[in-house]
This record gives structure tokens, C-alpha cells and sequence, in this order.
């Protein structure tokens, strides 16, 4: 199983792959730290999963670079993205807001979950709250996983 983590902060990151490597211990991981990154792993490799962070920086943050504009639903634009070139891998979204706001409006998670499953019923799995210092974000992930998993062995 190839899984891409999406995700910007590296600790995150870190933490995710930790967990999933206790329930995948096969998978082969791939990372991207952007937009523009992630979107380029999605729909240029044979991935059986994505970890999606929602906001995202434009490109990969490096000396040079800081980032560009962050980008407030960077994850739901790639998943437009993979939707319109007819990317079909499975996705999990995991973010650490539970709101996200631009222009003085605001939306929960639970709100964008609801749009999103809507519009990406096909390769959108579940959105997780990531909170390091609680284990429910584990309890929610290895769950979807198991989703991604049956689903890949039928």
C-alpha cells in the first residue's frame, strides 16, 4: 500500500505516519508539504490513500521560499483538482482546526465535512480533527483507515 501524507507541519506529519506505520506496517509513505506539492503526488502517483491537511501553504516552505499565501482550504481546492482530472485514490482528511474562517466567515469542521462528502462522495473518506494531546484523532484514523482497507481488498 502506497500512502501520500499531505501536511505542512512536520510534527504532524511525524505523528501521523508513526500511528500509521503501527497499522500498516507494509505501506510505503510519501510525503508533500503544499498545495502545489500534494497536488502533484496526487494526480502524478499510484497512491491507495491520501492524508490530507486542510490548510495549506501555496508551495514548499524552504530557504528560499516562505510558502507563498496560505491557502484556508487548500485540501478541498486539491481535492477539486483530483476530482476534475478523475483522481479516484481515497482521502482523509486530518486537521488540527475545528473552524476555519476567511473574510469574517466562518465554518466548522463538521460544516465542511458535510459540503465536502457531498461533492467528493466518491474518494472522500471521513474529516478528523487532529488534537496531539488526545488519542481520539487515533481512534477516527485508524477507523477510516479500515475503511480505505476493506474497500481496497474487494
Amino acid at each position: 500500500m502506497i500512502v501520500a501524507v499531505i501536511e505542512d507541519d512536520a510534527f504532524k506529519c511525524a505523528k501521523i505516519i508513526e500511528f500509521l506505520r503501527e497499522q500498516l506496517p507494509d505501506a510505503e509513505f510519501r510525503t508533500a508539504r503544499s498545495y502545489k506539492s500534494g497536488l502533484r503526488t496526487a494526480i502524478s502517483s499510484d497512491l491507495d490513500l491520501i492524508i490530507l491537511d486542510m490548510t495549506l501553504p501555496s508551495f514548499d516552505i524552504s530557504v528560499d521560499e516562505e510558502g507563498g499565501p496560505p491557502l484556508v482550504y487548500g485540501g478541498r481546492e486539491l481535492l477539486r483538482q483530483m476530482k476534475r482530472r478523475a483522481v479516484a485514490t481515497p482521502v482523509i482528511v486530518v486537521t488540527q482546526f475545528e473552524q476555519f474562517e476567511t473574510t469574517g466567515d466562518a465554518v466548522t469542521l463538521d460544516e465542511l465535512t458535510s459540503e465536502m462528502k457531498e461533492e467528493f462522495s466518491d474518494i472522500l473518506i471521513d474529516s478528523i480533527y487532529y488534537n496531539p494531546t488526545q488519542s481520539r484523532w487515533r481512534e477516527l484514523l485508524k477507523s477510516a483507515v479500515s475503511i480505505v482497507i476493506e474497500g481496497h481488498s474487494r
